[in-house]
Order: C-alpha cells, then structure tokens, then sequence
C-alpha cells in the first residue's frame, strides 16, 4: 500500500470523528512535507518507510527549521491508525522504533530585512500579485497563523481602526492590528483584485476565486522564494513571517506580555523564547526603551 493511500484513508476517518478543520490542515501540512521527502528517498510504499527513513526525515526537518512536535504528533497518529486498521503488516512501528529527537530550546530564527523585501518584490512581479503582497504583508503585519487568516471573512475587518478579528487555537478570538501600508494594499486588493465564486465570504482567494488554502499558500511561498533568488537553503516558509513579526516587534520596544495577547499565546511561556534576541539587537532595543535616557536625558 502507498503511503498516499493510507493517509488519505487516515484523514478520512479523522474526518468521520469530526476533527476539527484545523487539525486536519495540519495533518494536511504534515503529510504534505513528508511525501516531499520521501520522493527524494525515493519511497511509496508504507513498508518501506523504516526507522532510518524517519530518522532522517527528523533531521531534514531540524535543517529547514520546522517546528519538530507537530510532525512528530502527527506522524505517529498516522502509523497507529496503520497498525490499528491493519492496512499493512508492520513487522514494527518506525516511527515509535525512530525515537523522538530530544527538544532543543533554540532562538527563533526570523526572515531578515532583506529577504522580506526580495520576497515582496517578488510577490508583486507574480501572478495575482495584489492577493499575494497583501497577504505576506498581512502575516507580517499582524503576526497571525496562516490558517487565521485564511478562515478571515471580509465582515471581519474593521477598516476603521485597522484591525482583524481571528479566531485562533481553542477557539480563542482575538483583534490583530496592521498598519496604514498594509490598509493600502488591502484595500486596493479588496476593490479591484478580490473575485469570489458566488457569495463565499472568505478574503483571500484562490486563481479560481474559491477559498484559498494552507497548502496553496506554501505552493506560492515556495515559488516567490525561487523568484526573488533566495538560498535553497534557507528556510523560508509562511509561519517564519510570524516569527519576524514577533521577534521586530519585541526589537521594537514592545512587550512580551502584549505579544502574548496578539500572537493568542495561552502562557507567556510560549512567547518567552522570541525573547532570545541577538546582542546587538538587545542593544537597538534598549536605546528605544532605556528609562534614563528617554525620561532624563540632558
């Protein structure tokens, strides 16, 4: 059996539980990395991925810098699913038999100035070019998930006071706030460029004006990287423009605590680790903020 098949028969008995639909766009995200892989090993079939082939799968995960629990999750719910619905006689699990990498606290890593303004470029040269730079722009702006924006409505923007309202992970609302420069191309995107199917309320669109999804954004990601003469090996993906968001927004003087609140972080714990910051970048911050200077100074 292909590893295509089982996961489509695993995500349609996630679908027959009633999963909620972010959970299956992961599942989706996940599955759609891991075929990628094994394309390059050079594997179909489920009885050939062994524990060595998810041993490098979690390497090359580590190397793109991809968030490794999430995958991993996911990856052992679709081999038990295998084993539980004996879709395959496993003489093993390789997933459990791979081991779980040992969780590194790392520095975010966030896109530098430089790369955003390659990939806006390219963003405008490209096909839909105003859906495209409103939405890195977007994800830029706000700092939301993908997936946030994504299941946005046009009833949702308040173009007064600037601001989205999203509802997040656990089905926690929250109001996200972009600037005058996004507004524009937001607002130039919604007027002359937004061409829905019927009445679907959805802001952003896909070529055929239906619902746009996660993986319809990564497939346009990945070309605009190539566009704008990016490094094959840096790791650009959708979710590092809210790490940018984060880590310049923190650069930038504001606080962990109101990064929480915009990210819809449930602890503070998650937003601590945007806080490993460079040392020059530390320094760019304090000359912003630092008390004696900026209420004192002579």
């Amino acid at each position: 059996m292909k590893v295509a098949e089982a996961f489509d028969d695993f995500l349609l008995y996630k679908r027959s539980m009633n999963v909620k639909p972010g959970t299956l766009t992961h599942y989706r995200q996940t599955f759609r990395v891991f075929a990628d892989f094994l394309e390059t090993e050079k594997v179909l079939e489920v009885g050939a991925v062994t524990k060595t082939v998810v041993r490098k799968f979690w390497v090359y995960l580590q190397e793109q810098d991809y968030a490794l629990p999430g995958y991993i999750r996911d990856l052992k719910a679709l081999f038990r699913f295998i084993e539980a619905e004996k879709l395959v006689d496993l003489a093993f699990n390789p997933v459990t038999a791979a081991g779980v990498p040992k969780a590194k606290d790392k520095p975010v890593k966030p896109l530098n100035p430089s790369a955003v303004d390659r990939l806006l470029e390219a963003a405008g040269r490209s096909t839909q070019a105003a859906r495209n730079r409103c939405m890195l722009l977007l994800l830029l702006d706000t700092g939301a998930r993908v997936q946030e924006l994504l299941n946005v409505n046009v009833s949702d923007i308040n173009q007064d006071n600037r601001s989205i309202q999203v509802r997040g992970k656990g089905d926690r609302d929250r109001s996200l706030y972009y600037g005058y420069k996004t507004a524009r191309h937001l607002n130039a995107y919604l007027r002359k460029d937004r061409k829905p199917v019927g009445d679907t309320p959805r802001l952003f669109l896909n070529d055929q004006g239906n619902p746009w999804t996660y993986e319809g954004v990564s497939q346009v990601i990945k070309r605009l990287k190539k566009s704008a003469g990016l490094p094959a090996d840096l790791p650009v993906s959708a979710h590092k423009f809210r790490h940018t968001f984060a880590t310049q927004f923190l650069v930038s003087g504001g606080s962990a605590l109101a990064l929480q609140r915009l990210l819809g972080h449930s602890t503070l714990e998650m937003t601590r680790r945007y806080s490993s910051l460079a040392d020059e970048h530390l320094a760019e911050a304090h000359a912003k903020a630092g008390p004696v200077d900026r209420l004192w100074g002579r």
